[in-house]
Order: C-alpha cells, then sequence, then structure tokens
C-alpha cells in the first residue's frame, strides 16, 4: 500500500486545527449517522502523536526536494539528521517506538 506521508501529515494537522469545528459537526443531531466517526479525546491525543512522528520525515523531505539536484553529500547527513531526531522522539515517546 502506497502511502503519502506527508499528505497524511497535513490532513492530520488540519483535522487538529478544526477539532472543535470536527466535534460540534459530529455533535449535531442531523448528522447521527457520523457518530460512529466521532473520535474520542485518546484518539484526538494518538493523532498529535502522529502529527509529531510525521513531521520529521515531512521536514527531510522538504530540505531535500528544496535542492535542485539533491546529491550524496546532503542526503547522508540530512538523513542521519533525521535518524537522530527519531531516536530523540522514541525516547519522549516510548508508547509510539
Amino acid at each position: 500500500m502506497d502511502v503519502c506521508w506527508s499528505s497524511t501529515l497535513l490532513m492530520i494537522e488540519w483535522a487538529l486545527i478544526l477539532q472543535t469545528a470536527v466535534d460540534k459537526f459530529i455533535a449535531l443531531r442531523d448528522m447521527e449517522e457520523l457518530q460512529k466517526y466521532r473520535l474520542s479525546v485518546s484518539d484526538w491525543d494518538m493523532l498529535e502523536v502522529f502529527q509529531k512522528v510525521l513531521s520529521i520525515p515531512h521536514a527531510f523531505q522538504q530540505h531535500l526536494s528544496g535542492e535542485l539536484t539533491p546529491t550524496l553529500c546532503d542526503v547522508i547527513p540530512a538523513f542521519k539528521a533525521m535518524k537522530i531526531k527519531w531516536q530523540i522522539q522514541k525516547d519522549k515517546i516510548p508508547s509510539v517506538s
């Protein structure tokens, strides 16, 4: 299955920005069929964790896509930096490792 991590990150970011509106919309009486999609507090919390996790490869991708011709001398240090950031994040949020 192909996953576009940056697109997923952007959708999560917008969902978090619109959390209050989404919750109010789903709570409307006219939207009873949507109640099954209502996110719990722990679901919203997990989306915040996913946002943090996905922000690292997104920044890595953005950095490399800004280069006209990414070269190995740019990619390897950037990849090492991404790995270090993920390790730090793993230590901060051990539940997602």
